[in-house]
């Protein structure tokens, strides 16, 4: 898709490899309905949100619903505080099924993850480790969608053609009782999805590390690449 592959080969924060194919928005699919993904926030400040079937917030069941309005809420509060370089250039996230990342939900204590995507050059001169930002961060701060100059051919009228960061909640687990109400104190016995999802964004937005547990990257052995977080 990139000029030569060198753009080709994306990573989120956990160092799971995707090709940018990978990452292209699809509203429209008819062969593989279960892929097609719905822009379903009307207003979510700066970023557009694209559920995919299984996220438990796709539906217009009552909990999906009220599921969605939190997160739909917060990315608009959140977009109080940002200050973009472009107001009119929007981040896209994807919001997937936590089974693409977790394994047996339904007992798992993740909550939820969220993640930044990673563009890793193809080694270039030798060049094989740096400082890097991902794509949402990219987006927010240059001002134009992070993927206008590196895909080749790139449609400008298309700007959601990418996901710039991923996200992922844990509706499996029965002992998970969530507290949707943005009106009321949740009780102790509840998880508040609100700050939940909150704390979660906050490391699509940048707040992450790509240090391993063994000190190298999670990008793997011939990408030795940070976050800008780890010059912290």
């Amino acid at each position: 898709i990139t000029l030569g592959g060198l753009f080709d080969n994306v990573f989120d924060r956990f160092g799971n490899q995707y090709s940018l194919q990978d990452l292209a928005i699809d509203t429209t699919n008819t062969s593989n309905p279960g892929a097609r993904v719905q822009l379903l926030c009307t207003n979510a400040g700066y970023f557009n949100l694209y559920f995919e079937q299984g996220s438990g917030m796709e539906g217009n069941s009552a909990i999906e619903i009220s599921r969605r309005d939190v997160i739909c809420q917060l990315f608009n509060d959140l977009s109080t505080f940002i200050i973009p370089a472009n107001i009119n250039v929007r981040v896209n996230l994807w919001i997937r099924d936590i089974n693409h990342y977790v394994t047996n939900p339904a007992t798992s204590n993740v909550l939820g993850l969220a993640t930044s995507m990673y563009i890793i050059p193809e080694p270039i001169y030798g060049l094989t480790s740096g400082i890097i930002d991902g794509e949402v961060w990219k987006t927010i701060n240059s001002g134009q969608n992070s993927f206008t100059s590196v895909a080749s051919p790139f449609h400008i009228n298309e700007n959601n053609i990418f996901y710039h960061g991923i996200m992922a909640f844990n509706f499996s687990n029965p002992s998970n009782n969530w507290h949707l109400d943005l009106t009321s104190i949740p009780p102790a016995t509840d998880h508040d999805f609100y700050p939940v999802a909150l704390h979660e964004a906050t490391h699509a937005l940048g707040f992450a590390s790509l240090i391993d547990f063994n000190g190298l990257s999670k990008l793997g052995l011939n990408n030795q690449y940070y976050s800008r977080f780890d010059t912290f």
